[in-house]
């Protein structure tokens, strides 16, 4: 897998993205907003975190 995205939720909930480069996973973003983010030189992906929160419960 080129790349992933992690949702960490302490201490703000935010997105990392890493990529993979020469056998190891490097951090390439943080996104706490709304932010769109260029992943793996193959394509863009549009993050929202508040619309990914919306759904919760408090």
């Amino acid at each position: 897998m080129p790349a992933y995205g992690r949702v960490e939720l302490e201490p703000e909930v935010r997105v990392v993205v890493q990529e993979l480069e020469a056998g190891t996973y490097r951090e390439v973003a943080t996104v706490t907003g709304k932010q769109s983010v260029p992943v793996a030189g193959e394509f863009t992906v549009d993050l929202d975190i508040a619309a990914l929160l919306g759904d919760l419960p408090d």
